[in-house]
C-alpha cells in the first residue's frame, strides 16, 4: 500500500504539464464559466468567438512560461494562472455589483472600493460555490 502510495507521489511530481494545452484548458474552462454565470443561460455561438479572441492571450502566456529554466517556468505559470483566475473572479463580483464589465481604468476609482467592501464581500459569500470553482486550475 505504501509502496503504491510513493509510486503516485513520485508520477505525479516528475509529471510534465505542456504550457499550451494547460492555459488553452485554463482559460477555456474560466471563459466559459464566467459566461454561463453572466448569461445565465446555455452557452451559443458567442462562446465560439471567445475561444478564438482566447487564443493570442493563450500564445502570450505559453510563451512566457517556456523563457526559463524548468522551476521558473512553473513559478510563472502558477502566477500567471493566479493573476487571470483574481481578474475573472474580479470580473464577476464586479459584474454583480456594477452593470458595467470591469476594466482597468475602473481602477482609478479604488478611492470608492471602501463604500462598496462589505456589499462585495457579501456578493463573494453569495456565489461561493462558483469562486471556489474558478480556482481548480491552480489547484492543478
Amino acid at each position: 500500500m505504501i509502496f503504491v502510495k510513493v509510486k503516485v507521489l513520485q508520477f505525479v511530481k516528475n509529471l510534465k504539464i505542456n504550457p499550451i494545452i494547460f492555459f488553452t484548458f485554463t482559460v477555456i474552462y474560466l471563459e466559459t464559466l464566467s459566461r454561463l454565470f453572466i448569461t445565465n443561460g446555455p452557452l451559443n455561438i458567442g462562446i465560439l468567438y471567445t475561444i478564438i479572441f482566447s487564443i493570442p492571450i493563450i500564445i502570450l502566456l505559453t510563451l512566457l512560461s517556456k523563457l526559463f529554466g524548468p522551476k521558473l517556468n512553473k513559478f510563472i505559470m502558477i502566477i500567471m494562472t493566479l493573476t487571470i483566475t483574481v481578474y475573472f473572479g474580479t470580473q464577476l463580483v464586479f459584474l454583480e455589483l456594477f452593470p458595467e464589465p470591469f476594466a482597468f481604468t475602473t481602477i482609478g476609482l479604488a478611492d470608492q472600493a471602501a463604500d462598496n467592501f462589505v456589499l462585495a464581500i457579501n456578493e463573494i459569500k453569495k456565489q461561493f460555490p462558483l469562486f471556489i470553482s474558478l480556482f481548480i486550475p491552480l489547484i492543478l
